[in-house]
């Protein structure tokens, strides 16, 4: 019998009997798989680091047995030969691209695997495959695997992906795979790095730094269909401003102008930032209804920001500034987001880099300009060391002409803004005050508020203390503790991942708790390749 505690070994000695050769397993990967096998807590959160081959977020018995599976193994050593394979690989082969560099190759990895038997690219040795020169990859089918690949010393002549999901792809995987300095000299030509089309793809553990060319890190291309792309555990960093400077230099782009009223449906969670100041924006999201949570920002000259498009969840995301010039948090436009659980701390960035920003806009605008923001929750976040917090507002002049409007119908609830620099909220009232804003709960202190004083913001020390982590959290009589007001039913957690009472919530990121810390700031050990 299997049980939890034989499992590993007892059941492998099984499969092997009943799969036959397994040839293909290593000791070392099945130690791997052995190891998360018995790891408390697996979840579709953390994807299971790779051991829920069937993606049902979990780890059973059905992915053991798909690992000790065997299948038929490739050796390939030009793209010629990877067609060659592919026309005649089955779902569960591998194909195995040999160590060295590989130069000037454009790579068409295409076929059919299955949601248990994926197609499998993937080097020899991770990190020991060089893709050069004028090299791509394009992906093209369903449930294929690209993994251990690294693309450095070259640049593309054109903006059509180093690495491409074809609209063909679906459920594909790029993994443990980077990007590095893959860069034109010409700064002003645009040249993305990675370009998703398709649906249910995922690119994770993956390793991105130093592009100084225009044009996205990433970009998502959205249509009528809900992509559900996920992009997790990745490190993205080293994106100078460049000397002329500009749009176009930002990490991340999810949908266009011209499809915001498009559903992405994209999940952007467990990633590091870092110095990534090509822009005012970090990300640009432009589509509906993605999530960008539990994401680390550090040093970064900018924002994420949701520049068009509607419902989007902002959540449990850390932003670490270190007094660092024009470093931001998150800059709203459009309608009906939320931004819960996340934490600002000693941000140096103002106006439209502020650590949050609410902007006037465009009434009712899908396309181009900036529309204006309305019925957005901000709601247990906590400001603390900031240059400029809540920033309500604020403008863009090219939108004049077509009449601006003040944010609308937002609700401020049970945030936490510590600072000394006056003052706390900044509101810009050209195009009149904010309308129909509800502020509940929230507590301020250390310099002038800024606005008129009302009931929903209770000016008192907070009586925030740095803990082990660095992290500044209510001490033990603060006066947040306990003390939320209004019904959130949808806010369950903290920033820590740990449960919000059913109760009377903490005000603030952080709820007061003896649970387990499940989610905190990430650091580049936590993300990218297994090899780097």
């Amino acid at each position: 019998m299997c049980t939890r505690k034989n499992l590993p070994l007892i059941c492998f000695v099984l499969l092997v009997g009943l799969a036959g050769d397994v040839s293909a397993t290593t000791w070392a990967n099945l130690g791997a798989f052995a190891e998360q096998w018995l790891a408390e807590g697996c979840s579709a959160d953390n994807w299971c680091e790779g051991a829920d081959i069937d993606h049902s977020g979990k780890v059973n018995f059905v992915d053991f047995a798909v690992f000790a599976q065997p299948g038929t193994v490739y050796y390939v050593k030009n793209p010629a030969e990877i067609t060659a394979a592919m026309n005649s690989a089955k779902p569960g082969d591998t194909l195995i691209m040999a160590n060295g560099v590989w130069t000037d190759d454009h790579i068409e990895f295409e076929g059919e695997g299955t949601k248990v038997q994926p197609i499998k690219l993937r080097a020899e040795t991770p990190g020991q495959v060089i893709l050069s020169g004028q090299s791509s990859l394009w992906l093209g089918g369903g449930y294929l695997v690209v993994d251990g690949l690294t693309f450095t010393n070259g640049y593309l002549n054109n903006s059509s992906g180093a690495i491409r999901f074809q609209s063909s792809a679906n459920h594909c995987r790029v993994t443990n795979c980077a990007i590095i300095n893959y860069s034109r000299p010409d700064t002003t030509t645009k040249h993305k790095w990675v370009i998703l089309n398709g649906s249910n793809n995922r690119v994770d553990h993956c390793y991105f730094s130093g592009k100084t060319d225009k044009d996205v890190m990433v970009k998502v291309k959205v249509d009528s269909t809900p992509d559900n792309h996920q992009i997790d555990h990745n490190y993205f960093g080293d994106r100078p401003r460049p000397p002329e400077g500009g749009n176009g230099f930002e990490i991340f782009r999810v949908g266009s102008g011209s499809v915001s009223t498009f559903e992405s449906r994209t999940t952007v969670e467990h990633n590091y930032f870092y110095n990534c100041s090509g822009e005012g924006e970090i990300i640009s999201n432009k589509s509906r209804y993605n999530i960008y949570r539990y994401n680390t920002f550090v040093e970064c000259e900018g924002d994420l920001v949701l520049r068009q498009g509607k419902g989007v969840l902002v959540a449990g995301n850390f932003f670490f500034g270190n007094g660092k010039d024009k470093t931001g948090g998150v800059r709203i436009t459009a309608e009906d987001h939320t931004i819960i659980n996340n934490y600002f701390v000693d941000l140096a960035g103002g106006g439209g880099r502020a650590a949050m920003v609410l902007e006037s806009g465009i009434p009712g605008l899908t396309d181009g300009g900036h529309a204006q923001t309305r019925n957005v929750l901000i709601a247990f976040n906590s400001f603390v060391n900031c240059r400029e917090n809540i920033r309500i507002g604020n403008f863009h002049e090219a939108d004049i002409p077509n009449g601006i409007v003040p944010p609308d119908n937002c609700t401020i609830a049970n945030n936490i803004v510590k600072g000394s620099i006056a003052p706390l909220i900044t509101q810009i009232e050209d195009f009149g005050p904010p309308t129909n804003f509800t502020w509940q709960g929230n507590i301020m202190h250390g310099a002038e508020l800024g606005i008129e004083p009302n009931a929903g913001i209770t000016m008192v020390d907070p009586k925030l203390e740095q803990g082990a982590d660095g992290l500044y959290r209510p001490a033990d009589d603060s006066p947040a503790i306990d003390a939320a007001v209004g019904d959130y039913p949808d806010v369950v957690t903290d920033m820590d991942g740990q449960r919000r009472d059913d109760g009377a919530k903490d005000i603030g990121a952080d709820e007061v708790s003896m649970d387990s810390v499940r989610i905190g700031p990430l650091s580049p050990e936590d993300v990218g390749p297994s090899w780097w």
